[in-house]
Parts: structure tokens; C-alpha cells; sequence
């Protein structure tokens, strides 16, 4: 079931008494304004914009109090910016794009870990979480995403509690059925035969750039399952100018190779074309340009957004680590100006210039 209005108010009450009674949420907008349409052989003009709120059918947010404790809503209003929340049970709630989800402290490794959350309540969802070496894979990103399931608070619903942690598979099986693998990419080759045949909702590649583009992409093809969540691929990592990815977020970058604010988590669209992308600002630009057919614009038009972060993002980090702080204000100027100010288009010219 679904409910569709034309008011972006209505739409955000209805997604927080859903939420309130403990049924995960998701909004759509439906950007319209200004198109035609025929009814009983009239010509019409949409004159507004609509919403469509589509809940689950399971429960998956448990916000009831218990008897000797309040629950307090509080909201944080978008005015100014806020950093690295501190709640008594380690948890809270967030929505980005229409999107509810429980998460925890931020960083980009522990936010993917996090993003099973968002497909847990359905046991045909399928996540694999990449790291590109099995060194790098045991020291941190794992134990980390282990660590989530493993604290969970008590009063989560028990399908979302894990099932089976199968330790030598880095394999996490929750009671619901949804399984969350960790896997190496060190060996290309073997890696895309490991995922060939596979059908993921959610694939995860920490540290990306220093993954082959090539598996990269492969894993594009393996975007689809059985679950009635859209699958989806997120990617975390630090600049490279030499990397494919560079050329996946140039539309979101000055001409110096620094992020551009305006532009930051701006969602735009592209088409796979001849091996290639196809760019646009609307799935209805690419639909005419290519004569997409409505029913097949989620199979074939993907969406695409990249979001920046430096340590000055993190305020938390800079107040409680500034030896971190010092050792990338110490580095040579490539890596101070890639991993300090976050710039795409640093890269070594000789022995001592960089550009």
C-alpha cells in the first residue's frame, strides 16, 4: 500500500506517524510540474509536484518506551550544521532522500556498515561489503560491521537480531533472513568470478580507488535480487586523479579539483551507453532522450550521487585527535592536498611539484 499527495508537508507527517508506529517509511517525489497528460481525451498540465509514501509491511523501527523511560523526539532543524551525535544507546534515526534509517557515529567505513539496515527487513536481501585486501578486510572494516549486529539494544524486533555469524565466511545471517557478506577483492579476477551469478540488493566497496574500475563496474551487473527493495551500490573513498571514479564526480568538482558545495549530494542520472554514461538532471531527460518507456525507467536510468567530507567536516575528530590532524598537515603536498582538503586533481610532477 502507498499513499500519494501533493503536499510536501502532508507527505513528511504521514512518514513520521508511520515511523512512530514502528514501519519503516520512503518517500518519492514525482517532479511533474509543467508536463501534459491526457484524461478522457483532454489535454491537461500538472501544475504541482506529487509525493508517494510507501511503508513496509513488516515492522522494522521499535520506538515504543519502556515503562520507566520517556522517549524523546527531538528535532534538529537544517538552519546550521550538526556533527557527531551522542545518544545513551549508541543508536538513532536519520532520513536523507526520503529515507529512514537507525545508524550510529559517523565515519565513512562504520556508515557502510550501517547501510544493511536499510534492507534487513526483508529475508530476500542479499549485501556484500567489500575491502580490497583480506588484511584490510580483518582489521577494521569487519569487525566493525560485526560489532553492529553483535550490540544491537534488546528491544529490536528478533528478526533483526543475527541469526548465525559464520566467522571464517565473514558471513552475518540475521533471523530474518538477510544475509550480509564480507568479502577481498585483492585477486580481480578471481573476486568477479566469486560474484559472478550473484544477485545483490546492496554492495558496499570500502576504500574504492584502490579497487580495478573494471570489477567495479562488473559489479553494476550484479545489482538485482529477489528483494523488494531497489539495489543499490555504495562506494566510500579518498581522491584519486588517476582513477575512473574521478570521472564518475567531475560534474560535482570546481575546475581546481575541490568539491563544489552547491553540488554536494545534488542527485542526477545516466544511462550505460556503448560503455560509456550518459548524463542527465531528471530521469525524464533521459527517458526522451533515449525513448524509455515509464515502466522501464528504474530498470534502465540509474541514480547517482556523490557527497564530500574532510576532517573539517568532523569537528569531533579534530577536537578529540588532533595528532590526526598534524600527521595530514605534514604530509607531502599530493597527499595533504588529496587527503587533508580533499582534491581530486592532485598528482605528482617531478620531484618536487605537484598540480
Amino acid at each position: 500500500p502507498s499513499v500519494t499527495t501533493v503536499s510536501k508537508q502532508c507527505a513528511d507527517a504521514i512518514q513520521y506517524f508511520f515511523n512512530m508506529e514502528g514501519f519503516r517509511t520512503s518517500i518519492r517525489a514525482d517532479g511533474r510540474e509543467g508536463q501534459t497528460y491526457l484524461t478522457h481525451g483532454k489535454e491537461y498540465i500538472r501544475k504541482c509536484d506529487c509525493y508517494k509514501i510507501t511503508p513496509t509491511t513488516q515492522v522494522k523501527l521499535n520506538l515504543q518506551r519502556k515503562a520507566n523511560k520517556k522517549l524523546v523526539i527531538e528535532k534538529v532543524y537544517d538552519k546550521e550544521f550538526k556533527y557527531c551525535f551522542e545518544v545513551d544507546t549508541g543508536f538513532f534515526l536519520i532520513r536523507r532522500g526520503g529515507d529512514i534509517v537507525i545508524t550510529g557515529n559517523s565515519g565513512k567505513s562504520h556508515i557502510l556498515n550501517n547501510l544493511p539496515l536499510l534492507v534487513a527487513d526483508d529475508p530476500n536481501s542479499n549485501c556484500v561489503m567489500y575491502r580490497r585486501t583480506n588484511p584490510q578486510l580483518e582489521g577494521g572494516f569487519y569487525p566493525n560491521g560485526r560489532a553492529i549486529w553483535t550490540n544491537l539494544p534488546d528491544d529490536v524486533p528478533e528478526w533483526l537480531k543475527p541469526k548465525n555469524i559464520r566467522e571464517q565466511k565473514k558471513e552475518i545471517i540475521l533471523t530474518g533472513g538477510c544475509k550480509i557478506k564480507y568479502q577481498q577483492a585483492e585477486n580481480t579476477a578471481k573476486a568477479r568470478d566469486d560474484a559472478q551469478g550473484q544477485e545483490f540488493t546492496l554492495v558496499t566497496v570500502d576504500e574504492a580507488t584502490q579497487h580495478d574500475w573494471v570489477f567495479l563496474e562488473y559489479l553494476m551487473s550484479r545489482l538485482r535480487s529477489n528483494s523488494k527493495h531497489f539495489s543499490r551500490m555504495v562506494l566510500s573513498c579518498n581522491p584519486s586523479s588517476d582513477h575512473y571514479i574521478r570521472n564518475l564526480i567531475d560534474w560535482y568538482l570546481t575546475e581546481d579539483g575541490y568539491s563544489d558545495p552547491e553540488k554536494d549530494g545534488v542527485v542526477r542520472y545516466f544511462v550505460a551507453d556503448n560503455g560509456g554514461f550518459v548524463w542527465g538532471s531528471s530521469q525524464q531527460e533521459l527517458a526522451d532522450k533515449f525513448n524509455i518507456p515509464e515502466d522501464m525507467w528504474e530498470k534502465k536510468i540509474i541514480s547517482f550521487s556523490y557527497v564530500s567530507g574532510t576532517i573539517y567536516d568532523n569537528p569531533y575528530m579534530m577536537k578529540n585527535s588532533p595528532s590526526y590532524l598534524a600527521f595530514l598537515e605534514g604530509l607531502n603536498e599530493v597527499d595533504k592536498s588529496q587527503l587533508l582538503f580533499g582534491n581530486w586533481n592532485a598528482v605528482l610532477k617531478g620531484a618536487n611539484y605537484f598540480e
